[in-house]
């Protein structure tokens, strides 16, 4: 034999207000009973179905953990009287005892000013008027969902989030497979909304040990670049023309699509934030009549750097070709090895100006290309590369706190959107383009913040030897002359 307890709603008897008591039901065999809950609510708050306060009510992480709490004593008291009497208890049982189980202080109170989902609101309305950028936000509102997923209705207060706590929160993320950089960016952004509540909103109930939790972070990761041997072999595979060598392996329209975007990426040395914000307008060609010359740019405030001023990209060599091919001309209607670079500025100058007057329109105008997430992307480079046959092998070497990890992987398998703009800055400095000026295009406003994407090449280390230190190892005149 058995029972049943569930919660529901009295809607026969709305107070003054439209709110309608809350009660919890006992059954057993066709004997019952309803126990208030003292707690009302407005009826178009309350799921029938799922007997339970909907998410669109404000209180409803607290509400729902005082039921929780509510049912479970009654359940201890049905099993105690089971245990001792052999039955389950009748309604007349519980209707004696219901009083006495609902002494003022065993009730849970609603404190919402301690709420996490209320505090983190306010906490993220304050930065949104301190003026933090859209991309931060997106991480407070990915750790938030991350939190939600952890706590799943155990911990609605923010003083129950202590070290222990915060700890096993930890734990969860890096069960989700989730890279050190990131699971630090989700626990700074919890120690900050907590120094929030605790100093500005001063909830010094909040256990201060959550300042101990530890920020992780990786030191030293390897940063993989193409090399330009590697980055034509991409080139010849993705392009219809057969102008940077005849394809070999017949990549389908999408594999291209991903691969033409990774080398725009790679020519320009944009981010791909910035990618997705381009539009036709960036698009600037100066006509320099005097030298019969066209210079074609690409002129963007880049969204992560500080900097206001715009970044100045120039438009030459297969950049010219990719938007000639995503802005307007078909694919095989001319062979780009026939075109000189200054038609193609004229044709492009031509398919913009078209554009403008509404004679040639796109549905993703004024959009390069249709929107493709930077996740989809980077999922989907990664098997382009491998089918291309990108499979040099790199040793990854870092450092977590204490402890120095390596491994040894394909290039293709670390691969993302933002190789890109490594590889952009690394071939620009091998090729001589000066510090000022690659700066110009990339927006950054130290050198220092530059020089970590360049990574010198195996293949420029040997020429330098080469060239310098005679096959004795002494400097010298080389013996190869």
């Amino acid at each position: 034999m058995s029972f049943s307890l569930s919660f529901g709603i009295r809607d026969d008897r709305p107070n003054k207000k439209g709110e309608v008591s809350i009660f919890l039901r006992y059954i057993n065999k066709r004997d019952w009973v309803n126990i208030p809950l003292k707690r009302t609510i407005d009826p178009k708050f309350w799921s029938k179905d799922a007997a339970q306060p909907k998410t669109s009510y404000p209180l409803c992480d607290a509400l729902r953990k005082e039921m929780f709490h509510f049912e479970e004593r009654y359940i201890q008291l049905i099993h105690k009287y089971f245990q001792e009497k052999g039955e389950y208890p009748p309604s007349t049982y519980l209707k004696q005892i219901k009083d006495y189980s609902l002494k003022e202080e065993e009730t849970i109170p609603v404190r919402v000013d301690l709420l996490i989902s209320e505090l983190f609101k306010l906490y993220v309305e304050n930065k949104k008027k301190d003026g933090f950028k859209k991309s931060t936000l997106n991480i407070y509102q990915y750790t938030k969902d991350k939190w939600d997923e952890f706590s799943d209705g155990r911990y609605l207060f923010v003083t129950e989030m202590n070290l222990d706590v915060l700890e096993h929160f930890r734990s969860f993320l890096f069960q989700k497979d989730l890279k050190e950089n990131t699971v630090g960016k989700y626990i700074k952004t919890i120690k900050g909304f907590l120094n929030f509540c605790y100093f500005q909103k001063e909830i010094t109930e909040i256990p201060i040990s959550f300042k101990k939790i530890v920020i992780d972070k990786e030191h030293g990761t390897e940063i993989v670049h193409l090399t330009k041997d590697e980055l034509e072999q991409v080139k010849r595979e993705v392009f219809y023309s057969g102008w940077y060598g005849t394809p070999q392996l017949g990549l389908s329209d999408r594999e291209k699509l991903i691969g033409q975007i990774f080398v725009f990426l790679c020519s320009t040395g944009f981010s791909y934030v910035d990618f997705t914000n381009l539009r036709l307008h960036h698009i600037q060609i100066e006509n320099n009549r005097l030298e019969d010359e066209k210079y074609v740019t690409i002129e963007i405030s880049r969204q992560k750097l500080k900097s206001i001023h715009k970044s100045i990209i120039p438009i030459v060599d297969v950049t010219i070709d990719i938007l000639l091919e995503w802005i307007a001309i078909e694919r095989d209607v001319y062979s780009y090895n026939q075109v000189s670079l200054k038609r193609k500025k004229s044709l492009l100058e031509h398919m913009l100006k078209l554009i403008e007057k509404g004679k040639l329109k796109k549905e993703h105008h004024p959009r390069l290309l249709k929107y493709i997430p930077q996740q989809v992307f980077n999922r989907e480079i990664k098997k382009v590369l491998e089918k291309i046959g990108i499979d040099r092998r790199i040793n990854l070497v870092w450092r977590i706190r204490n402890e120095k990890l390596e491994r040894s992987q394909h290039l293709w398998e670390v691969v993302s959107s933002h190789t890109g703009r490594r590889t952009y800055v690394t071939l620009s400095l091998e090729q001589g383009v000066s510090h000022h000026h690659l700066m110009l295009t990339t927006g950054h406003m130290k050198t220092t913040t530059l020089l970590k994407y360049n990574k010198t090449s195996r293949k420029s280390v040997v020429k330098e030897y080469e060239s310098k230190v005679t096959n004795s190892g002494i400097p010298g005149s080389n013996n190869n002359s």
